[in-house]
């Protein structure tokens, strides 16, 4: 028996279907990612972040947590089996195999990129020598050992996470830009690029995020300062600036928010050091560039939503939509203590709401394996319409 053409189904009936699902729900993304006549019967929306949980290189399936309907979602994924996973950006995922090459991906479309190979001088940045053996990378040791590196270990030899400048869809060239393992530098390349450029950022602790802003990079080292990067008249990436970010903060997080730069920090106070009992809490401050203070304290930020992760190159920003809480911040993080209101081992979400500082810890139904952080995916409705 034939497989139905689904293609067919006439237009009124889509409408209908359409109208039955919350639009922007996890069902609403896969109903217009169907093809070119169910997208046209189910009207755009402005679509709110889905959490992205770590995958099993080997069993080639994704999951998604949708904070819009409270569930989680999973469906097969072939393309993402054997890889590891780089970051996302513009509705794209970037992904890296065994052998070092990588590739952008969107999971709706499955419409792949393939962008320069990792090699011995990005491994090299990060003071990993190594060497290519067939398909394989082989590490070298001080003493002369000689250790096959597995999937598992592509992240911290080559590249660690990325962030696109625009949506390969755009119609314009577009940059990639890549934080390494541990080190200083950044990697970048262009969609027609045969290698990756190393770029010094002059930063004094190693490079752990990059945020792209306003046709610049912002480039976050683990003390918490800001290289800041741009393409000059060649089109070659440069340093333009560096600055510093509010003291007192942990872990902070750089994130756009409708044309504005905004920086999430996690003020942590010790309530009773003897017994290492805490208290924490986020502040934002908004980039004021050329006024008396680089960074403006924000007390609200009104109708939106701030979506963060461990993950801090994955942040993303919105205008609240569907159940998501205003003027509040969604942090995923796991947690491994028994004593907490979430079951141990399982992933989570803190929703901080802003205006009075109180939270509350979201299950997200799925376990936590390894230490490995779930990432906020937002998908781009651009890419549908291709």
């Amino acid at each position: 028996m034939d497989s139905p053409d689904w293609a067919t189904l006439i237009p009124d009936l889509l409408h209908r279907i359409s109208q039955k699902l919350l639009p922007c729900s996890f069902d609403y993304v896969s109903f217009r990612s169907t093809c070119p006549g169910w997208r046209s019967a189910a009207p755009r929306v402005n679509f709110a972040p889905l959490l992205m949980f770590p995958f099993d290189p080997n069993a080639g399936t994704l999951s998604f947590y949708s904070p819009s309907d409270d569930k989680l979602h999973s469906f097969s994924f072939p393309e993402a089996t054997s890889t590891v996973f780089c970051g996302s950006s513009h509705g794209w995922l970037l992904l890296m195999d065994q052998a070092a090459s990588i590739s952008l991906l969107n999971p709706f479309t499955r419409k792949r990129i393939h962008l320069p190979p990792a090699d011995e001088e990005l491994a090299l940045a990060s003071l990993n020598r190594v060497s290519k053996v067939g398909t394989r990378w082989i590490s070298h040791s001080e003493d002369g050992t000689l250790t096959p590196l597995g999937l598992s270990d592509m992240q911290q030899v080559f590249i660690d996470e990325a962030v696109l400048s625009s949506a390969p869809d755009s119609g314009g060239d577009f940059i990639v830009m890549a934080t390494l393992a541990l080190s200083t530098q950044v990697a970048y390349c262009r969609r027609s690029d045969s290698k990756w450029t190393l770029l010094e950022t002059n930063l004094p602790c190693n490079v752990k995020s990059v945020t792209y802003y306003d046709g610049r990079f912002f480039v976050m080292d683990c003390a918490g300062e800001i290289a800041v990067l741009g393409v000059d008249f060649r089109g070659k990436v440069v340093l333009l600036a560096s600055m510093e970010t509010p003291n007192g903060h942990f872990n902070c997080k750089l994130v756009e928010s409708r044309g504005v730069l905004l920086l999430v920090g996690l003020v942590i106070d010790f309530v009773d050091e003897e017994n290492l009992d805490l208290q924490s809490e986020f502040e934002v401050y908004r980039f004021n560039p050329g006024g008396e203070r680089m960074w403006c304290r924000v007390e609200s930020i009104g109708d939106q939503t701030l979506f963060l992760s461990l993950r801090s190159s994955s942040n993303v920003a919105g205008r609240t939509l569907s159940k998501c809480r205003v003027n509040s911040i969604y942090y995923s993080a796991q947690n491994f203590e028994a004593n907490m209101p979430v079951a141990p081992g399982r992933h989570h979400m803190e929703v901080v709401n802003l205006a009075d500082g109180s939270s509350e810890l979201v299950p997200c139904h799925v376990p936590s394996e390894g230490a490995e952080p779930a990432a906020w995916f937002q998908p781009n409705l651009n890419v549908w319409e291709l």
